[in-house]
């Protein structure tokens, strides 16, 4: 049986050659579709290696994904921690373009980081910020948002008028429940009263 090659011998050639090639859009873009099936990462590392990406790259695609450590970390979407693995395959793609290793993650991976740290405390106002902003920038992205919002902040804020009306309901109902005690209270005492 014969072995399928998945870079052309003529690139081969030029790599093995010495001769500086970019890869052709048309690989990047079968890798990037690879990664919108769900390959695993370090299938998608080991082709980045194959294609003689800077090992900074390599290491950035196959490493762990960064999660708040918490028990609430079971709790982020499958669909997120796939989409970090291709927004990371972007990012890549990206940076290989202009010649360049960043330093800096994704909106998706800090999304992902901070997700489980919600569930457990409330967060700086700075972090509610960001947290408010990158979620928004991922859920457009990834069409995740409820039907008739264009944006997590009107998705938000739909939230917040529920809440106050919920929040106005509790309210009014514990104060007719205390209300309701005070009197019975008050008709014991005086039936206890009247029995004396």
């Amino acid at each position: 049986m014969e072995q399928m090659n998945l870079i052309s011998p003529e690139i081969m050639a030029e790599i093995s050659n010495g001769n500086s090639t970019k890869l052709p859009d048309n690989t990047r873009k079968m890798m990037q579709i690879l990664a919108s099936l769900n390959t695993p990462k370090e299938l998608l590392a080991s082709l980045l290696e194959i294609a003689e990406f800077s090992l900074h790259h390599v290491r950035y695609l196959a490493g762990p994904l960064v999660i708040h450590r918490s028990p609430w970390s079971d709790t982020i979407p499958q669909w997120l921690k796939f989409a970090c693995i291709q927004e990371r395959l972007e990012l890549i793609f990206t940076e290989y373009e202009q010649d360049q290793v960043g330093v800096f993650s994704t909106a998706t991976e800090v999304l992902t980081y901070m997700m489980p740290a919600t569930y457990e405390a409330p967060l700086h106002r700075d972090y509610a910020d960001l947290y408010l902003w990158v979620g928004n920038e991922v859920l457009t992205k990834y069409d995740k948002l409820p039907e008739g919002c264009k944006s997590f902040e009107n998705w938000l804020l739909l939230l917040l008028h529920l809440f106050e009306k919920i929040f106005s309901i509790l309210t009014l109902q514990k104060q007719v429940n205390v209300k309701s005690v005070n009197h019975i209270k008050r008709g014991i005492s005086i039936w206890r009263l009247s029995l004396g």
